[in-house]
């Protein structure tokens, strides 16, 4: 008896079905295959395989990922601890003569490749190994501001670096003019033999280049003058410091959502703030605040609805229908997030500008902000705030996920 045709064989020989009298036919969607970016160099030289392995021992040893207990967040910060040979620290690179602008650089042959690399927010044991890789065969490096000391003196040592990192009030080279110096070094290394050419082209940043890093703007800029671009992620200075202090970004019963926010124009001003910030008052969502240490008192009061958080509260938020954030709702400020030089200060939202500002613990650039009720699970809250406060959120986050997953909030209990 001759077997029975699968269903899979119908359908592949069944004739499509004729549109509807008066539809067309619907065109496919175009696909195009996007080959994923490669992190090798063609301009590298070989990689000394013997320092790249005392680099990465360095890194996975000396530095182990080790918690301070001593740390002043009171949560333990991840540093890289010096061992019995450490790497000497590389002094910060001169600033690059005063005559340097933003001139279009001539047409010249193929440039080379630059790499926007990503070191993560401080501690060198978080580079990716992309990252290490490329800066041990670097030949060129224009370095930022935020890229610590300790990853610095990771960089190939016969490396030209120089310093474009900028601070408010004080750049010292414009973006446009950061860009061009690129284009430029891109072309010359194109000109050169390749047994002289070096290695590749890097532009450190804090962070990931991607994430109020203005490497998108970089990247656009290099790509109009005909450079190829590579991106290389890295540890976003949010997931590092809540990794460090013991925050999770999101939580079952009380964060839903995460939204980064810049506390600056693209200039370091304040036009377009207010709106951003007011959207943003959500008692369900993580907020995390880049470059906000200036601009702290206006943004914790747009936050609130306009409130001057004088009056603080028993409850953690206003509930609901009210404008904006309740002024206890925790939050945190961290000073030059996971390092040995990390500070935090942990206060209701309502008091965190004082307990920042001068007559507070004075916390300096860089520094994060985190708001949310996420923050109040850290172990750095407990200790700064007391049992009372963490009560109150314990209980709240317990009813919450109770009503969200039938009970699952019990977790809380034993933090």
């Amino acid at each position: 008896m001759p077997s029975l045709p699968t269903r899979t064989a119908l359908r592949r020989h069944a004739p499509s079905r004729p549109p509807a009298c008066g539809q067309r036919r619907p065109r496919r969607a175009a696909c195009r295959a996007v080959p994923s970016p490669s992190y090798a160099s063609s301009t590298a030289q070989p990689v000394d395989v013997s320092r790249l392995a005392a680099i990465l021992q360095a890194a996975a040893r000396g530095g182990k990922l080790a918690r301070d207990a001593e740390g002043a967040s009171g949560g333990g910060s991840i540093h890289a601890a010096a061992t019995a040979a450490p790497l000497p620290p590389r002094p910060r690179p001169p600033p690059p003569p005063a005559d340097a602008d933003d001139a279009p650089t001539p047409a010249g042959p193929l440039p080379s490749t630059v790499y926007l690399v990503g070191t993560g927010p401080g501690d060198p044991g978080l580079l990716t190994l992309a990252a290490l890789q490329l800066m041990a065969s670097a030949s060129i490096v224009l370095v930022d501001r935020l890229v610590s000391p300790d990853v610095l003196a990771l960089v190939n040592p016969a490396a030209s670096i120089v310093d474009v990192g900028k601070e408010a009030g004080l750049h010292t080279l414009a973006q446009p003019a950061i860009a061009a110096a690129l284009i430029r070094a891109s072309r010359e290394q194109a000109g050169q033999d390749e047994r002289t050419a070096g290695g590749p082209i890097l532009r450190l940043k804090g962070g990931d280049p991607f994430i109020f890093g203005r490497g998108g703007e970089e990247a656009a800029a290099l790509r109009a003058a005909g450079v190829g671009v590579v991106i290389v992620p890295g540890v976003t200075a949010a997931a590092g410091v809540c990794a460090s202090l013991g925050i999770p970004a999101t939580h079952r019963g009380l964060a839903t959502s995460v939204r980064y926010l810049t506390g600056h124009a693209l200039e370091g001003g304040e036009p377009g703030l207010d709106d951003t910030v007011a959207r943003a008052a959500d008692p369900d969502t993580t907020l995390v605040v880049y470059m906000g240490l200036a601009t702290l008192p206006a943004l914790a009061c747009r936050l609130m609805g306009g409130d001057d958080g004088g009056g603080g509260g028993e409850k953690l938020w206003a509930g609901a229908g009210a404008p904006g954030l309740h002024p206890s709702t925790p939050a945190v400020a961290v000073e030059r997030g996971t390092t040995p030089l990390q500070r935090a200060v942990f206060a209701p939202l309502g008091s965190l500008a004082d307990a920042v500002g001068p007559g507070g613990a004075a916390l300096a650039s860089p520094t994060l902000i985190i708001i949310g009720r996420v923050v109040a699970l850290a172990p750095g809250w407990l200790d700064a705030r007391g049992a009372a406060a963490w009560d109150g959120v314990a209980d709240a986050a317990r009813a919450a996920a109770a009503d969200a997953a039938g009970g699952a909030g019990a977790l809380l209990v034993s933090l």
